[in-house]
């Protein structure tokens, strides 16, 4: 359980971070490829004012595996995420570029 706050904890100052820099200077923030579906598939739950709840019942499963689906410390296969964000009117896609065209973070 210890481990679970600590990662929900994680993930809000995460977002915390993104959503801030993406309304004050626009841009992009990378984060780890592992993190990156689970952290859109929850965006686009808030965008889109979408509950736990709700989107469990979209899906046809228990809210207890959408909670995991969003828990980065819960190891979620990318075709449940994908599922997800079909369901919300999203596409999940991965973008490769050249590293100098990349920021480091905190630059």
């Amino acid at each position: 359980m210890v481990a679970f706050w600590w990662s929900l904890s994680i993930f809000r100052e995460l977002l915390q971070t993104v959503a801030s820099t993406a309304k004050r200077s626009q841009r992009l923030v990378p984060v780890p490829l592992w993190f990156a579906p689970k952290l859109a598939l929850y965006l686009a739950m808030r965008e889109q004012g979408i509950s736990n709840s709700e989107l469990a019942r979209r899906l046809g499963v228990h809210e207890r595996v959408v909670r995991r689906m969003l828990d980065p410390a819960h190891p979620t296969k990318a075709e449940k995420i994908q599922s997800a964000l079909t369901v919300l009117g999203k596409q999940m896609t991965v973008d490769v570029r050249d590293a100098a065209l990349v920021e480091p973070l905190g630059a």
